[in-house]
């Protein structure tokens, strides 16, 4: 099994990795016959996919961009209507599949809603639809993933929760979530103030510890402005924009891959190298909002 990981160490590296898989699927478009627009990466993208070709005869059709649904031929007739935002990419996987000499690849994918559902000859009329997936990856591997790299990242970006509270009743959870963070630090930390909680420590912690750890301090970031920022707060607003969309579960990496890649500076205490991560992480954002003027100092 090959594990499928479509998140990178920082905004930089992210960046960079959306532009090589652009450029090696331009190159790839070059050695074939195009009968779809030049400038479709989408599409192509979406067909190598499914059929692994940049221009098969019976083409995936997009039905709705925005919301990335696809409808794909079937083999055996019919056709699949798959729902790409509701992909659970984190949790995918791609397996091996042998038969002989030959090696055939399969993306087994999941959601909390129905991601696909399967069309009589019409497009319209479903037969039934399922949570989970597998689907028949043809072609080459790297070409796979670049593929499924440029869809999920680029194009097809996972949908946000539903949430069943009025935005009072939010505000008060990203109240209570921050508090209970807050409670966490001062009762489960083991040495006399959190401030000394070192990096060695955090590493023994449970992980569901480490979620809530530094999921807390994210949220403060985005919540509270730099000591030495004054208003609007662009750093602030920075660490929002960056922070918004990004699982406990990815800021842990994050903080972790940090913290592996810069060795001097993941000794001292763990709030400040959790803070120095979320700076890496969020360089971006925060060059584009703050003035030479308005640089806040990192502590």
């Amino acid at each position: 099994m090959t594990g499928l990981t479509l998140l990178n160490k920082s905004g930089h590296k992210f960046r960079l990795s959306l532009v090589i898989a652009v450029a090696s699927f331009l190159w790839t478009i070059t050695l074939q016959t195009r009968a779809v627009p030049e400038d479709d990466v989408f599409q192509q993208a979406v067909n190598y996919l499914f059929t692994g070709k940049i221009d098969p005869g019976a083409s995936p059709e997009i039905v709705d961009r925005k919301s990335c649904v696809v409808v794909v031929p079937e083999k055996f007739g019919g056709y699949a209507r798959y729902y790409l935002t509701r992909f659970k990419m984190d949790d995918a996987r791609i397996s091996n599949k042998y038969s002989g000499r030959e090696v055939s690849y399969e993306l087994e994918v999941a959601g909390d809603d129905i991601l696909v559902e399967y069309l009589k000859i019409d497009k319209t009329t479903v037969d039934y639809g399922f949570k989970s997936a597998h689907i028949s990856l043809p072609g080459n591997i790297d070409q796979i993933k670049r593929a499924l790299q440029l869809i999920f990242a680029e194009y097809c970006k996972a949908d946000k929760p539903k949430s069943h509270f009025s935005r009072p009743e939010q505000r008060m959870i990203f109240k209570v979530k921050i508090l209970l963070s807050i409670v966490s630090l001062l009762l489960c930390v083991v040495p006399p103030a959190a401030t000394d909680f070192t990096y060695q420590e955090y590493t023994k912690a449970p992980e569901i510890w480490k979620r809530g750890f530094v999921f807390g301090i994210s949220q403060y970031i985005s919540a509270v402005a730099q000591p030495d920022e004054e208003a609007p707060y662009p750093v602030r607003t920075a660490f929002q924009r960056c922070l918004a969309s990004s699982t406990d579960t990815l800021l842990v990496r994050e903080v972790e891959a940090y913290a592996a890649t810069s060795p001097a500076s993941s000794k001292g205490p763990m709030v400040a190298i959790i803070m120095r991560a979320f700076f890496d992480l969020c360089r971006a954002e925060i060059e584009k909002a703050q003035s030479p003027k308005t640089a806040p100092s990192q502590r």
